[in-house]
């Protein structure tokens, strides 16, 4: 993901790279890896990807799943440290962003499973420094997500098979990514 940022991107400096981890989504068992590149003085490219498919269980039910997302950021402005320095990108921004997500969810019996969905839509957000080298990333966004789903339910005898019980599609419009993130500037100056 970060070789295709960098190819994007056309030039790469250490302090145009920044990673970072979706707090959200390791706070519910799917780590997540990020890296955000600075393309031009007010522009960037984030990558994302959160990672879930190993049985983990939140609250005795299964969750399961994978998602990968881009997001291209425009920097509205400049935010200015106590010294009267400039700091990229942090302070407000807007996006677009593109993602796709797999995932197995089974909560007291029933169960949906997307092999693969997809979603556009917009976002807003405002990058708080809390370090030279550290920021929390605060991003919502409205959009759309669409794909195929399939509803079942686990049968009770000794083996939990699934139990196919509709295929159906999703056409859902609304918020559609929510993030605080932790972002990691370690060549910061």
């Amino acid at each position: 993901m970060l070789l295709l940022l960098v190819l994007i991107s056309g030039r790469l400096e250490a302090q145009d790279v920044a990673l970072r981890t979706n707090l959200l989504y390791d706070a519910f068992m799917a780590p997540s890896v990020g890296a955000e590149v600075a393309v031009a003085p007010r522009i960037s490219i984030v990558g994302n990807g959160a990672y879930n498919w190993i049985g983990a269980s939140v609250w005795g039910d299964r969750v399961h799943v994978v998602t990968v997302d881009m997001e291209g950021r425009y920097w509205l402005g400049n935010a200015v440290s106590s010294t009267g320095r400039s700091l990229p990108r942090q302070g407000q921004h807007a996006g677009v962003y593109l993602g796709y997500y797999r995932y197995d969810m089974l909560f007291n019996g029933s169960g949906q499973q997307a092999k693969a969905n997809f979603g556009i839509g917009v976002s807003y957000g405002y990058s708080l420094p809390i370090s030279a080298s550290l920021n929390l990333d605060f991003t919502v966004g409205m959009g759309y997500v669409g794909g195929k789903y399939k509803k079942y339910e686990v049968s009770n005898d000794e083996l939990q098979h699934n139990v196919w019980k509709s295929d159906n599609i999703r056409h859902y419009f609304g918020p559609s990514k929510a993030e605080v993130a932790l972002v990691w500037r370690p060549w910061q100056k």
